[in-house]
């Protein structure tokens, strides 16, 4: 019987330069999975959502030279994968984040949209000491 979860953690420095190693790690985690659970949609889908979730705390959370490091876990359950990104930033109003106005397209603001549309459940959570965003993708 295997253990659960399987934790795998990552932390890389605030620059964009970076990016990829995150969604090359999802890609990583994913090829891990037993049983084929993560079809090709669904892994491009965890890729994109975690590459737009660690863009915003790069963007947002490292504002200072790119100085502050970004962590991201993957755990790994036996029916999903839950991601967590983690930064030391100021953080923002989750309740404030609405859904973009397509009618007047604008060039970016589109990264929560886009992760609650991808992934099967989203969270914010602000502490003194950092914020966690976890995106939680459930397995075939």
């Amino acid at each position: 019987m295997k253990a659960y979860p399987l934790k795998i953690q990552l932390a890389i420095p605030g620059r964009f330069k970076f990016l990829s190693l995150p969604r090359s790690v999802a890609r990583e985690v994913c090829s891990m999975l037993s049983d084929n659970k993560v079809d090709e949609k669904t892994l491009w889908a965890i890729e994109l959502a975690v590459s737009e979730a660690v863009t915003n705390a790069m963007k947002y959370g490292c504002p200072v030279n790119g100085s502050e490091t970004v962590e991201v876990e993957f755990e790994i359950w036996s029916d999903r994968l839950e991601i967590s990104i983690i930064d030391r930033g100021k953080g923002f109003d989750w309740e404030r984040i609405v859904s973009p106005d397509f009618t007047s397209p604008k060039e970016s603001g589109y990264g929560i949209y886009i992760i609650r549309e991808l992934m099967d459940e989203i969270s914010y959570t602000r502490s003194e000491k950092h914020n966690v965003l976890k995106l939680i993708k459930y397995l075939a």
